[in-house]
């Protein structure tokens, strides 16, 4: 029988492809999903301080870069990223404030869990090239890896595969490869559009 998920989404101001805050229910994380142009909105909002998130540049089809980071800051660890970083155009981000269960080992963790993942599915398009040294133990594992399902599924709502798990699931047909004006053939990860999970969605 099908599981389902009840998903509240707010979308800031009204705006339907703007920043968003998504939460299952019963889940210790809350989503952001934030252009890079309203960042300095995302700013003005109550948001939890610990998680892990993706910097991604994403073209019409594809995923063109991606990178996985770690924050105790919430979003303002995205001030240097804004910096430093010109090249992304949308980051995701999974918060909480839950200090008894997402402790920052869980978060450490989790980054490294989904840091490995992309690397091993995306070497060409990841921007990490060295996982955190952190050591998962046995213990952590089973509620890292519940975690991460979690994160996978928020993304594949956006779109957005993180692993290769997800990239299975696209049509081929859906992203052709297509010249770039240089003549060489674009690389990138296809974006996905159509979930194949059923979500109760309740906007608030």
């Amino acid at each position: 029988m099908a599981q389902h998920k009840t998903m509240t989404t707010q979308f800031i101001d009204g705006e339907p492809d703007g920043l968003r805050l998504c939460n299952c229910a019963g889940s210790l994380i809350t989503t952001v999903y934030m252009p890079r142009t309203h960042l300095s909105r995302a700013h003005q909002l109550d948001l939890p301080s610990r998680g892990v998130y993706y910097l991604l540049k994403v073209d019409s089809v594809r995923i063109e870069r991606l990178y996985v980071g770690q924050t105790t800051q919430g979003i303002n660890r995205l001030n240097d990223h804004n910096q430093k970083k010109p090249w992304w155009d949308r980051a995701v981000l999974f918060l909480s404030d839950d200090s008894n269960n997402f402790t920052l080992d869980t978060a450490i963790g989790l980054e490294k869990y989904a840091i490995e993942r992309t690397t091993e599915a995306f070497p060409d398009i990841a921007e990490n090239k060295v996982a955190p040294k952190y050591k998962i133990n046995k213990f952590q594992r089973p509620f890292i890896e519940s975690l991460f399902g979690e994160i996978r599924f928020m993304m594949a709502t956006f779109g957005l595969p993180v692993d290769g798990t997800d990239a299975k699931h696209i049509p081929p047909q859906a992203t052709p490869a297509k010249p770039e004006p240089n003549g060489e053939v674009a690389t990138g990860v296809p974006v996905r559009w159509f979930v194949r999970q059923v979500i109760s969605i309740e906007d608030i």
